[in-house]
């Protein structure tokens, strides 16, 4: 499975997608299962926003505006108090 993760707030993300997905033919098997991740959500206009998941269903919208428990994603720290602003 890969887990595609795209800047929703970019002035181009169908491009993006396109350029890595040409990329990716020529490295994996055909079939891998992909999941895309418009991250940055809280930073994309609404109506662009709403566009991308539907040219992408079953796409997922992230955000994280107050950076709480960022430097620890990736031990697996929730963003508790010990970990915020970190």
């Amino acid at each position: 499975m890969l887990i595609h993760v795209v800047d929703a707030s970019h002035h181009d993300p169908v491009g993006q997608v396109k350029a890595v997905r040409e990329v990716l033919a020529e490295c994996r098997e055909r079939g891998t299962r992909e999941i895309v991740v418009l991250s940055k959500s809280d930073l994309a206009d609404p109506v662009d926003l709403a566009a991308l998941r539907s040219r992408f269903p079953g796409s997922i919208a992230v955000s994280c505006p107050h950076r709480r428990g960022h430097r620890g994603a990736a031990r697996g720290d929730r963003g508790g108090p010990s970990s915020a602003g970190n």
